[in-house]
């Protein structure tokens, strides 16, 4: 049995090295073009190039009058090396030839190595027509070595290396990873430091996976690491490593296709500082230097025993840097940011050290966090962190790693690349790779070299689905938390900072100085090749036709953009005959994938083409494709980006061309997108051909429509459709819902995401749009918020004004301490404001007002009188026999020793309760005492209606017991009456209702019958008068709002710096001096510079004025400004006026004047 397995192997491997074809390159035709005299020791020129076999792979669609990039590939073993199939898509996508030497492998010598794969690369450059810009060695295992070696030592060839689980170091580097050793492999240690910085090294690597239980992942991972960190990066060279999981003898083609693309893409310093100029916020590296946000940061220097730097930022306890220059997070091809920090750790223990990402743009507030912090020697702990404005901070993982070394993490990716260094006072040297971040738009992935106590992982994400979690790694996909949206959120806004912060665990214990060794942030240039297949778009535009059939046909390969998503991208393919037009498209990964109704918007690459419709109706969509398996043989074809109503496509012949058709509704015209995903891999389509004509059925190659080719599209971004969204009103204390999702668009139809940047905490905005939250008392009055929508093409913000109303009626509450008989009472109004009310001995008048229902001749009168003698009994048998208006008979009347309503619970200083009553002092305690409440209403309109709301009581034990009655005088009847009742025993028990009070009536609480020593306190009265008013249409009408004696228009009552008649002008409250109104204001809005002010509607004695001046030194304002105001309803008061103000001019003033007869403000 082991025989016939091992023939079979081998059977295979003969196969497959037969299909690749070998040919003789030939000797260089000029070899004057080329020097050939570097590093002759370690370089062998002399091969014979006239016997020596290549294998030579050209892109599907080659040209010859186009132009290649070159990958010149050394394998591990002897045979002949050819891209596999999913490499060779790649290959074609970045148009890119493929050449490999045979007989190079391991076994051979090393300058033999080197000079084949060199002097093969050089004779591609004379067989075809090669960019000198994007000539890259590349190799496997022992071969992805002496290929880096080699793109160090000819770096006046070679632009770039890429490597799968192999590289070279230019010297001698510690072997960190596995022993602590400082070993490295001497073959590559007289490599040349010195190699030009433009040189990009890419490494793909693989860690261990937990679905293997015996698999340790890529033995050449920590080589890699320590190349990477100690020798590419710090000499200058642009490097990245792609791990991902799998084995030494893994090859994965996204990540060959992430080294290509950094290949074309290479990372450049935006940020740079070494801080070896002793300034911190001036910098001899690339770009500005870095602001102290907090605490103190000093330059000076101190020695880094690993690097031998001796500069370094020192980071006092609790302080923070902040770079001055910005970085674009949105970068779709990779940003990498390093720094290496030390610490002492001096035995404290109690040290964060904290890198942010914050936005440039203030009013953006979400940022991301990551931190160790180190809490005892040898427990440490990593985080993940989001915030976001007025929401709670998300940890989207913390984990603890323990060991008796230093903290210290390294690692790379796409989206952010950080690394730590960090040791003890006693000079350790801990230079492992403790911890990798791998955090980019699809995935964050932490992987540990220390065991990680799988137990310690936690999330606030309640199911949290994490791919992988093993004892070394973690690793989780950004939909799958649900959190792409947040993500995307942060893509779209491009210019971010970095900052770095030592912070204490405890603020009351001592902390250590944290060092900055230096801060490195790059982003990637823009590419030098355009793709054949990439994203951008093309420009192209297809116009359905007017007539009868409506007929639009097109080829598939002109689509406009494409959009890669998943593991799949669509390439260019001639491979089955039969196609028209240059050729057919397809996914050429053989991944066995397939996307279901549920997986393909999201997960499969999209093919988009820009269409006018000229008509609208039902249409039979025909797709013309070939299936090379029953198993790859559908596609997915649909009008809406979500995939909304898409049709599936399937059952494609195996032997040739054929069509399949669905049905289609059109229902508007204009210009739209027709969007094709990915529904089995390998299918090839050809055409799509849509038709009114119900009976047509296509038997071969359609004519196709010509694209009109357009101005490249710019990716706008959304808008709001006004300035000031006006959100309907909330109420204190109550739960409150809106939404602003639709009061924004993007001219892309791009997925939006709304936030709030600015404003009060009590409102939540979701990411679909949804306001939630509940105001608290605090939060009475107009709010104010920044919202914003990010979309694909950038952001935009809009002013949010909610309005939230007190919670109906009104409260007494007592505002003097003590116990003495002559109390001040105070309304707590709509407004949350506190006017003076009038009081002695027990009785209260109130002046209520609020939101215009309310004027000064409103009001009403509490009469509070206090008895003894009151039996339960008794008072019930006067309420069956109606006769209960001589309740009084019988009662002793008491002093009322200390009178007052409380408000929210709080006694007076004097810890006096908030209601003493009787003669006997002890505050409703027992069974016989009572408070009655005499009601006034002959100053209320006679349209208004007084209704009590609620009462509510503190001090309430389990033996509490109380007696309720309200009583209507006019009809001489009981109008609730509740007798021995028990509020729940709680500190604060509440009795609601809606009692309607009239001129005389009562308002009764006693002690119940049953009721024990213990006493309780009627803390609160709400009250609410029902009115309607019209809004004022002058000065004297507002006025009777408010308290007498304002004064006249000039003055200024609340001493808040507004005049009375501005006050009533902006919609301000005279009493209030924190409640200015709607006051001017001058805001970015979609890129303009805006004026807004509020103007009273209906007002008949009132003039807005609106004047500007170049210069203050001018001493006359003009009206001649040429501002057009345009009026946008605001309320039932306020029309909101707006205007875009020129930005032209270097300065501009302007200013609201508000005049009323003879005065002005």
């Amino acid at each position: 049995m082991p025989t016939t397995f091992f023939i079979l192997v081998l059977a295979a491997l003969i196969l497959q090295t037969s299909q690749l074809k070998a040919e003789i390159l030939g000797p260089l035709d000029n070899p004057g073009n080329f020097d050939l005299t570097i590093e002759p020791g370690l370089i062998d020129y002399s091969i014979d190039m006239s016997t020596r076999n290549f294998t030579v792979v050209l892109p599907s669609n080659y040209d010859p009058n186009e132009t290649y990039g070159l990958v010149a590939f050394n394998n591990a073993s002897d045979s002949p090396a050819g891209p596999s199939t999913p490499w060779k898509g790649i290959l074609d996508k970045y148009r890119l030839i493929w050449v490999s030497g045979s007989f190079i492998g391991n076994t051979q010598w090393i300058d033999t190595r080197r000079g084949v794969t060199l002097l093969g690369a050089m004779r591609m450059t004379e067989l075809y027509n090669i960019d000198p810009e994007r000539i890259y060695a590349s190799g496997n295992s022992g071969g992805s070595r002496m290929s880096s070696g080699l793109t160090l030592m000819r770096d006046d060839f070679f632009t770039g290396f890429i490597g799968n689980v192999g590289a070279a170091s230019s010297e001698a580097l510690p072997d960190d990873w596995l022993t602590g050793d400082d070993t490295s492999y001497p073959e590559e240690t007289s490599v040349s430091a010195d190699s030009d910085t433009s040189i990009r090294s890419a490494f793909q690597t693989y860690y261990r996976e937990n679905n293997y239980a015996n698999q340790e992942g890529d033995f050449r991972e920590q080589e890699n690491m320590t190349i990477l960190n100690f020798s590419v990066i710090p000499n200058g060279n642009i490097g990245k490593l792609v791990d991902s999981p799998g084995t030494h003898g893994t090859k994965l083609d996204y990540a060959f296709e992430e080294c290509v693309k950094f290949m074309d893409h290479p990372w450049y310093p935006v940020i740079f500082d070494e801080f070896a100029n002793t300034a911190i916020t001036s910098n001899p590296d690339e770009g500005n230097g870095f602001s102290v946000i907090s605490g103190t940061a000093i330059e000076q220097n101190v020695t880094n025993p690993i690097s031998g730097s001796t500069a370094a930022v020192v980071l006092a306890p609790d302080s923070e840097i902040r770079s001055d220059d910005v970085f674009n997070w949105n970068d779709d091809f990779g940003l990498q940011m390093q720094t290496a920090l030390r610490a002492s750790f001096d035995g404290d223990y109690n040290q964060r050290i904290v890198i942010r990402l914050k936005a440039a743009d203030l009013r953006v507030t979400t940022q991301l966090e990551l931190s160790i912090e180190q809490v005892s020697a040898t427990e440490k702990t990593a985080s993940l962190v989001m915030f976001e404005d007025g929401l709670p901070p998300l940890t989207i993982y913390s984990c603890r790693f323990d060991d008796t070394d230093e903290p210290m993490t390294r690692g790379a990716s796409d989206r952010a690349y950080f690394k730590f260094d960090a040791y003890d006072g006693l000079g350790y040297l801990f230079r492992g790779s403790d911890l990798l971040w791998t955090i980019d738009d699809d995935k964050f992935q932490i992987n540990f070299r220390q065991d990680m106590d799988r137990s310690t992982f936690t999330s606030d994400l309640a199911t949290t689905p994490i791919l992988l979690i093993d004892r070394w790694t973690v690793q989780a996909r950004w939909v799958d938390l649900g959190l792409t949206n947040k993500i995307e959120r942060l893509k779209a806004i491009k210019d971010w900072r970095v900052s770095i912060s030592n912070e204490k665990i405890n603020t009351a214990l001592a902390a250590d100085d944290a060092y900055v060794d230096y801060i490195r942030v790059n982003n990637s240039q823009p590419s030098r090749v355009a793709l054949q297949d990439g994203s951008e778009s093309k420009g192209l535009l297809f116009v359905q036709d007017s007539g009868s059939d409506g007929r639009l046909a097109i080829e598939a390969e002109l689509f406009d953009r494409q959009e890669v998503q998943g593991l799949h991208h669509w390439v260019s393919s001639t491979a089955e005959a039969g196609f028209s037009g240059a050729g057919a498209v397809a996914t050429r990964e053989n991944l066995g994938t397939s996307y279901n109704a549920s997986q393909f918007s999201a997960w499969a690459a999209r093919l988009e083409y820009q269409v006018e419709f000229t008509q609208t109706g039902t249409f039979k969509v025909w797709m013309r494709a070939h299936a090379p398996t029953t198993s790859d043989d559908s596609v997915w074809l649909g009008l809406n980006k979500n995939g909304q109503d898409a049709l599936a496509f399937s059952g494609f012949s195996q032997s040739g061309y054929s069509w399949i058709s669905q049905t289609i509704n059109v229902s508007e015209i204009g210009r739209k997108k027709l969007y094709i995903w990915v529904g089995e891999d390998r299918l090839e389509l050809d055409q799509f051909l849509m038709t009114a004509n119900a009976a047509y059925i296509p038997t071969g190659p359609e004519t196709a429509d010509a694209g009109i080719e357009q101005p490249l599209p710019v990716n706008g971004a959304p808008t709001f459709s006004v300035a000031a969204i006006l959100g309907s009103d909330a109420t204190e204390n109550e739960s409150y819902t809106g939404s602003i999702a639709g009061t924004a668009s993007d001219p892309e139809d791009d997925a939006l995401s709304f936030s709030k940047t600015v404003g009060p905490a009590w409102l939540i905005v979701s990411e679909d749009g949804t306001l939630s939250g509940t105001p608290s008392l605090g939060d009475v009055g107009l709010n104010v918020f920044t919202v914003q929508v990010v979309a694909a093409g950038g952001f935009n913000t809009a002013i949010l004004e909610i309005t939230v109303l007190p919670k109906p009626g009104i409260k007494f509450r007592n505002t003097i301490n003590g116990s003495s008989t002559s109390k001040q009472w105070t309304i707590a109004n709509l407004n949350n404001t506190d006017p003076s009310v009038t009081s002695g001995n027990g009785s209260a008048i109130g002046f209520l007002k609020g939101q215009g229902n309310f004027k000064l001749k409103e009001q009403f009168t509490l009469t509070l009188e206090a008895y003894s003698g009151w039996n339960s009994s008794t008072m019930q048998t006067l309420i069956s026999a109606g006769t209960f208006s001589d309740f009084r008979d019988g009662l002793t009347p008491a002093l009322v020793t200390s009178v007052s309503i409380g408000y929210l619970g709080v006694n007076s200083e004097d810890n006096d309760p908030a209601t003493t009553l009787d003669q006997n002092t002890d505050r409703l305690s027992g069974t016989n005492e009572a408070l009655v409440f005499t009601v006034d209403t002959s100053f209320l309109a006679s349209s208004s209606q007084l209704l009590l709301k609620e009462l509510s009581f503190q001090n309430y034990s389990g033996l509490d017991r109380t007696d309720f009655i309200v009583f209507d005088a006019s009809e001489n009847s009981v109008i609730d009456a509740r007798f021995n009742q028990n509020f729940n025993g709680s500190s604060t028990d509440i009795l609601e209702g809606e009692w309607q009070l009239g001129d005389g009536d009562l308002i009764i609480i006693a002690t119940g019958s049953t009721n024990g020593t213990d006493f309780c306190i009627l803390r609160d009265f709400r009250f609410d008068v029902s009115a309607t008013a019209g809004p004022e249409t002058n000065m004297n009408d507002w006025e009777l709002n408010y308290l007498p004696n304002l004064g006249a228009p000039t003055n200024d009552y609340d001493l808040d710096g507004m005049s009375n008649l501005f006050e009533y002008a902006s919609g301000g409250d005279p009493t209030d001096p924190n409640n200015h109104g709607n006051l001017p204001k001058l805001l970015w809005i979609n890129g303009n510079l805006t004026y807004f002010y509020h103007k009273r509607l209906n007002a008949t004695d009132v003039s807005y004025i609106v004047e500007t001046k170049a210069n203050l030194t001018d001493p006359t304002w003009s009206t001649t400004h040429g501002l057009s105001f345009t009026p946008e309803p605001e309320d039932d008061l306020f029309d909101a006026m707006q205007a875009t103000v020129p930005t032209n001019s270097d300065q501009f003033f302007l200013r609201l004047r508000v005049v009323q007869e003879s005065l002005a403000y």
